[in-house]
This record gives C-alpha cells, sequence and structure tokens, in this order.
C-alpha cells in the first residue's frame, strides 16, 4: 500500500509542478510585453483587470443583432435592436433594421413607427422611403400611407423607388374589398374536390 501511496504522491506532485510551470510561463507571456512596453515608456505596466464584466461596445451588440437576423431570429433580433436604438446610440441603420425584424413579426405598425425613426436620421434614403409606405399599406393605415406616398414621391431620386410609390400610391387610392362572411378559399376548396371525385 506505500508504495502505491508513493507513486500516486509523486504523481500528483508532477501534475502540480506541471501545472505551475504553465501556469508561469503563460502568466510571462502576457507580462513581458507589458513590461517591455512600460520599460520603453518609463511607465508601470498593469494587467487588464478581468473580474468585473464590461458592457459589449455598440459594435458588438449590433453584430450580434444582425446574426440572428440572418438566421432568421427575428425575436432576439428585434430584442436586440430594441435595446441599441433605446440607449440613445441607435442609427439610421438600426432603426432601419429594428423596423425589418418588426415587418418580419408582422408587427407592421411598430415596422412603420421605425422606418419613421430611420428616416428622421436619413430622409434622403429612398429604401427607407417605399419600406414606410409598405408598412403602413400591410398595417391598413392606408390615409397614412397615401400621405407617405405623396411626400416620397417628391423625395426619392431613383427612378425604380418611383415605380413603386407609384403603384402603392394605386394601391392606397382603391376602396378595399369587404370580407365575404361564411366563404373561406380552404373550405370551398376541399368541398369542391370531394364533390370532384
Amino acid at each position: 500500500m506505500d508504495a502505491s501511496t508513493d507513486r500516486a504522491k509523486a504523481f500528483a506532485n508532477i501534475l502540480t509542478k506541471s501545472f505551475i510551470i504553465a501556469a508561469v510561463s503563460a502568466a510571462s507571456v502576457v507580462i513581458l510585453p507589458l513590461n517591455a512596453r512600460a520599460q520603453t515608456s518609463n511607465q508601470i505596466a498593469y494587467l487588464p483587470q478581468t473580474a468585473t464584466p464590461q458592457k459589449p461596445s455598440q459594435d458588438a451588440a449590433r453584430g450580434q443583432a444582425q446574426a440572428c437576423y440572418q438566421a432568421c431570429q427575428f425575436n432576439q433580433a428585434l430584442s436586440l435592436y430594441h435595446q441599441i436604438c433605446q440607449s440613445g446610440a441607435g442609427t439610421a441603420s438600426d432603426f432601419y433594421w429594428l423596423g425589418e425584424a418588426y415587418a418580419h413579426l408582422d408587427q407592421y405598425e411598430s415596422a412603420a413607427r421605425s422606418f419613421s425613426e430611420s428616416l428622421k436620421l436619413e430622409p434622403s434614403n429612398d429604401k427607407l422611403q417605399v419600406r414606410l409606405v409598405e408598412s403602413l399599406l400591410a398595417s391598413r393605415q392606408r390615409e397614412r400611407a397615401m400621405d407617405a406616398c405623396r411626400k416620397a414621391l417628391n423625395l426619392v431620386s431613383s427612378e425604380r423607388a418611383r415605380q413603386q410609390l407609384t403603384i402603392m400610391a394605386k394601391i392606397c387610392g382603391k376602396a378595399e374589398p369587404e370580407p365575404q362572411r361564411g366563404k373561406s378559399l380552404g373550405l370551398n376548396f376541399g368541398r369542391r374536390a370531394l364533390t370532384e371525385r
């Protein structure tokens, strides 16, 4: 029993020494460059504190939000872009992507508000003008959509945006169709399929 205990202690000592040597060499890799910089500039070298967690920068948050958006995780992207925009550091691009996330979640009124905020920061953006009108139409706000469309037609510079806005202006001018009660496309199709057999 003594021989196996001695071997276990020897093995533990070897592991401990190896760990200490590895830790010291890893620390020296960090400290040596800092000391070299301190000696050249006659300043004291300090290791950065890692005890307190730091908030991710706005750029990191934007990157994370965009990654969520690209992965079709629109709820997470919405939450992240909302935090960025509420922090007061939101750019026109941040409000645009917030609006796109709302639109993917069928929250068109909120999308329209986001596109409107983005337009305040970047009024000459043709794409924002079109997306605002689209969101207003999708949220069934035809009068507001028509007003936004008229304003946008005077501001946009690209021919494509002008064509899109012209089409949406025609849509805004048409009466909304009345819903038909008791008729469902799915039910009618199902009944027709049963009677044709």
